[in-house]
């Protein structure tokens, strides 16, 4: 006997209630906050670490000489690395402002992960005081306060590489894989790994290969990279002066599955907003013989820095008469 379409689709509707009313839980969906875990790769996108902003009317676009005003700041880290011992540091000028408590404030936040999507965020404030008597004879002065948030980061990148030993093509077998660079955009950091490019140098002295990882990294963000060593990226939410020497390093490191690499330089400081770094076997290490079979391997590159970033606004001090 034939059912109709209208019958079976009711059976469903049926089959589907029955489920919800015998309380058996349906599966859930990934992506969505609090129900599923989403996919490995995903929550390594973006290229944000800590996000700052000012909560509505803290500061105020306007306070009275003599009167309060509520510093306060929403901090939420939108990347892929948790955050530790971090620093917020909020500026005013002393000659129009006072405060009775400390201008920072330190604080840990998790980062994205595939059980926690959205990662974590957190609120930091201070309250200062306008100071009387300072206008003259104006009726108002602008000015501006700031909000710091200096903190430690790393940039994570898995990607399949291919190890191709047949150099000269000499081989008259199919190839597992072709050796090939690959581009990047983001891994949930504000510093990327944009590029990664591949070549196989070849030593006649014991007829091996070494693979070679030519690695492209770029400030993405829009904030500032700092040496993370000894926690010297908190100089900049501090009275401490930051010379160019604090500025754009990196350090990086990168292994294969049965191989740690070693990096030139391991530590790299940034033309600008990029730079290169390469990555292979070490000098006394013995390469892959050429009689092995091409494969793919996956290649797992670290990076880790200090980074800083700020917002500002403008403030608005009227006179009490």
């Amino acid at each position: 006997m034939k059912m109709g379409n209208n019958n079976l689709t009711f059976i469903l509707i049926l089959l589907f209630l029955s489920l919800i009313l015998s309380g058996c839980a349906l599966p859930s969906l990934p992506f969505l906050p609090g129900g599923g875990r989403a996919p490995e790769a995903s929550f390594r996108t973006g290229t944000q670490g800590l996000v700052l902003t000012f909560l509505q009317n803290a500061p105020p676009r306007e306070v009275i000489e003599g009167q309060d005003a509520q510093l306060k700041a929403r901090i939420e880290n939108r990347g892929a690395t948790d955050v530790t011992n971090a620093k917020i540091l909020f500026t005013a000028e002393d000659e129009l402002f006072s405060t009775g408590e400390s201008k920072s404030a330190t604080f840990s936040l998790q980062g994205k992960s595939p059980d926690f999507p959205l990662g974590d965020q957190t609120i930091e404030g201070v309250t200062l005081k306008a100071r009387e008597n300072v206008l003259g004879q104006r009726e108002r002065i602008s000015t501006t306060v700031r909000a710091i948030a200096c903190y430690q980061y790393e940039t994570v990148l898995v990607a399949p590489v291919c190890i191709d030993t047949d150099i000269y093509s000499t081989r008259q077998i199919e190839r597992v894989c072709s050796q090939r660079d690959h581009g990047f955009t983001s891994q949930g950091a504000p510093v990327a790994i944009t590029r990664v490019e591949t070549e196989m140098l070849y030593s006649s002295a014991d007829d091996t290969v070494k693979p070679q990882f030519k690695i492209h990294i770029k400030n993405v963000g829009n904030g500032y990279v700092l040496k993370s060593e000894n926690e010297e990226y908190k100089k900049a939410c501090s009275a401490d002066p930051i010379t160019f020497d604090d500025l754009n390093y990196v350090r990086v490191s990168a292994n294969l599955p049965d191989k740690e690499l070693t990096c030139f330089p391991e530590e790299i400081k940034l033309r600008g907003q990029e730079d290169i770094v390469r990555c292979t076997f070490s000098a006394n290490e013995r390469g892959i013989s050429k009689n092995t079979p091409s494969y793919t391997s996956p290649l797992h590159v670290k990076l880790e820095y200090g980074y800083t970033t700020a917002i500002s606004r403008e403030v608005t001090i009227k006179s009490s008469s």
